[in-house]
């Protein structure tokens, strides 16, 4: 039965031949060999049938096939060359082309291959789905995205694609897309974390705490019971405790840090948020520092981290300490800093050196100045030479 429906498939691709003719019986003969893995018989029957008829296209196909076993993808692309060139309407053999182009790194050939073939059938979304993999592999979103869009609506259960069209969005910075493209991927794929973590995460920015408080709320509700999220869910508590803490619900925000913990005991961004904040509290100095340690192990580069640190010192009255990690903060900063800039001058004022002290704030004043942030506070201290707390 097998061989039967074997040479009927191929007498389809051989349609316009004459049936009995020497080279078409050769071809078949070839597939038969092919058939009982006696693939270098086979092979001398393709050939054999070439010598006949250099132009039968299904022998071409046939012997890529054979060189692609032996791993000859030079001439397996160029035998699937001649197939196409003597079937130019066969979209098996253009698409067999079109995925050897892209294995061999050929990604124009392929791209204008997949592009006759979607011209042929042009709700096909395979091809659909190959143009848009190759154009978001050169970063082509510009071209990517209407083939995206079209496999959202075909293939809307497929998640690649909205995470696609995501990832264009987000290297727009198009914050509108985001947000709907998240909310509507949400709803088809509720277990996929990235669709809540941009969604989340855009709202925060634009400072719209509470949508982005509900995001990450429905989040840890949808994959609460997975343990494989335990670091999507660690991150999300993260968000939100964050989120309390602007809101100034403070024990609110101090559980969600020790939930965000539970899921993730090395969550950086929790240990450092938490420790500052219970710093500014001056609350709970001793549980700060572990968490403030511990971060600077996990990231002993990270000047945010380092500042955190400095500033846990600084409240427990161990001011060398605090000097010592204010100035690895700095040097380990990209970029001038006033909070950290500030934070050094109050520290040098605690070790005695009054001059340095208000040096560091007029150069925090400036930067505070060029980010139109408050230099209320700073402005004292530099009038009056002497440290005040924010609180």
């Amino acid at each position: 039965m097998k061989k039967t429906l074997i040479i009927v498939a191929i007498g389809l691709t051989l349609a316009g031949s004459a049936w009995g003719q020497k080279a078409d019986s050769l071809f078949l003969s070839s597939l038969r060999h092919k058939y009982n893995d006696a693939h270098e018989q086979a092979f001398q029957d393709l050939q054999a049938a070439l010598a006949e008829d250099s132009t039968m296209a299904a022998a071409w196909f046939e012997i890529s096939h054979y060189q692609l076993w032996l791993n000859k993808k030079e001439q397996a692309w160029n035998a699937l060359q001649k197939a196409v060139r003597y079937a130019p309407d066969n979209a098996v053999y253009r698409k067999n082309y079109a995925e050897l182009c892209l294995e061999s790194g050929q990604n124009e050939e392929a791209i204008t291959t997949f592009k006759w073939l979607l011209q042929s059938d042009p709700q096909n979304p395979e091809w659909h789905a190959y143009l848009s993999s190759l154009y978001m592999h050169q970063k082509q979103f510009d071209e990517a995205k209407p083939h995206l869009q079209y496999l959202t609506e075909v293939v809307p259960d497929d998640m690649t694609n909205w995470a696609s069209l995501l990832t264009i969005a987000v290297n727009e910075q198009d914050t509108a897309n985001i947000i709907a493209l998240s909310e509507q991927a949400q709803q088809l794929f509720p277990d996929v974390p990235d669709f809540y973590y941009y969604a989340g995460m855009t709202y925060f920015m634009q400072e719209d705490y509470q949508a982005a408080m509900q995001t990450f709320q429905t989040a840890m509700n949808n994959l609460q019971d997975q343990q494989e999220n335990a670091h999507y869910l660690s991150i999300f508590a993260t968000q939100i405790a964050d989120l309390y803490y602007l809101m100034g619900k403070k024990k609110k925000a101090y559980n969600a840090y020790e939930t965000a913990l539970q899921y993730n005991e090395n969550n950086v961004a929790a240990l450092n948020n938490y420790a500052y904040f219970l710093s500014l509290d001056k609350s709970d100095l001793e549980k700060a520092e572990k968490m403030a340690t511990l971060a600077t192990q996990i990231e002993p580069d990270n000047a945010t981290y380092l500042d955190t640190y400095a500033w846990v010192f600084f409240q427990r009255g161990k001011i060398a300490l605090a000097k010592t990690y204010i100035e690895r903060a700095l040097e380990k900063a990209t970029r001038t800093n006033g909070e950290m800039l500030e934070h050094y001058g109050d520290i040098l004022y605690k070790a005695g050196e009054i001059d340095a002290a208000v040096e560091q704030w007029e150069r925090a004043k400036i930067v505070y100045l060029s980010e139109n942030e408050s230099v209320k506070l700073i402005e004292k201290k530099i009038a009056r030479r002497k440290y005040y707390s924010h609180k």
